[in-house]
């Protein structure tokens, strides 16, 4: 006859508690994993060398339209370099400025195609590395809002 002892492990009950609303939270979370793909293609685009090259500009409203939305953009991420408070911020917002100063000049620019290529390999690990910055400060903020505490802990609401 086997001797059963009966199992008086107590379950540990523990609650996720959010210091911020939910829907800034569900934004950040989709933010976060929305910048995890582009990063990876990104990463795959790097490594298999695969970029979209950059089309000469032609002459239409809708694409003078987007260069001009691109310069005023790329003005942006330059003032808020120098209005963000954290030095990894204000890297990560001049390189996504460089980004697209790189990306406008070769559109606009007579250039040969190697240099083309490299002006948008260059551009492409800017992009990466800015987002990785990016997504590592909103990591770190998800974590300091999010985190676990014992069941007993309630501090209000409805019991």
């Amino acid at each position: 006859m086997i001797d059963e002892q009966p199992k008086s492990q107590s379950l540990r009950r523990r609650e996720l508690t959010v210091d911020s609303d939910w829907l800034t939270t569900l934004g950040a979370i989709l933010a976060l994993l929305a910048g995890v793909l582009v990063l990876i293609r990104g990463i795959y685009q790097v490594m298999w060398r695969r970029f979209a090259e950059p089309v000469p500009m032609h002459w239409s409203f809708f694409k003078i339209f987007a260069e001009v939305f691109a310069v005023i953009a790329c003005g942006y991420f330059f003032i808020f370099a120098y209005s963000l408070p954290k030095l990894s911020q204000k890297i990560a917002a001049v390189l996504m400025g460089m980004n697209l100063a790189t990306n406008i000049l070769v559109k606009l620019l007579p250039v040969s195609q190697s240099l083309r290529r490299a002006a948008m390999v260059s551009a492409s690990l800017m992009f990466q590395v800015a987002l990785a910055i990016l997504l590592v400060a909103l990591a770190k903020w998800l974590g300091s809002i999010v985190r676990l505490s014992p069941a007993d802990e309630h501090r209000g609401g409805d019991h």
